[in-house]
């Protein structure tokens, strides 16, 4: 089992690969939702972190990773 240090740290590796493999087909809209949707992670985060409760900031984290996962609908079976 991970500890909350790792879960971070391979969350954030998750979600760093996924914008540096953003096409260049996004619309400026889609990257604006992105970034506003990024805004309020870092805002809970900071909240999270303040009040000493990383296993909300870890649960966020997650959040944020799995909704742009399937924003980038990389989520959907090509093989089909």
């Amino acid at each position: 089992m991970y500890n909350e240090e790792e879960q971070i740290k391979n969350t954030m590796n998750a979600i760093n690969l996924m914008y540096e493999n953003i096409g260049d087909e996004m619309s400026i809209e889609q990257l604006e939702t992105i970034s506003n949707r990024h805004e309020t992670l870092i805002e809970q985060s900071a909240f999270w972190l303040k009040q000493d409760n990383s296993s909300r900031y870890i649960y966020d984290l997650k959040d944020f990773a799995t909704w742009l996962f399937k924003y980038l609908n990389w989520d959907r079976n090509d093989d089909k």
